[in-house]
């Protein structure tokens, strides 16, 4: 991974852009502080499905209970918040 800053990557975006179609990560900065990256169209593929896999806690869980049974009577309030 290497670092470029703003106003290089403007100056020469085809070879950072050509950079990361071979599998290099670009970052970014401005005022030395990273602020983006240029990454390979891989690694934004993988990000973006990984965020779309969004594991279900354990509320979503209890809130998909259908709770038809009349035993099981189902309390339709939100979850309480806790004081850690």
């Amino acid at each position: 991974m290497s670092n470029v800053t703003l106003q290089d990557a403007k100056a020469d975006l085809s070879n950072v852009v050509d950079r990361a179609a071979h599998g290099e990560i670009v970052r970014i900065t401005r005022d030395g502080i990273a602020v983006a990256a240029i990454v390979p169209i891989e690694a934004a593929d993988a990000a973006r499905d990984a965020a779309a896999r969004r594991k279900p806690g354990l509320v979503d869980h209890l809130m998909a209970f259908p709770g038809d049974d009349a035993d099981l009577e189902r309390n339709r309030s939100p979850s309480r918040d806790v004081d850690l």
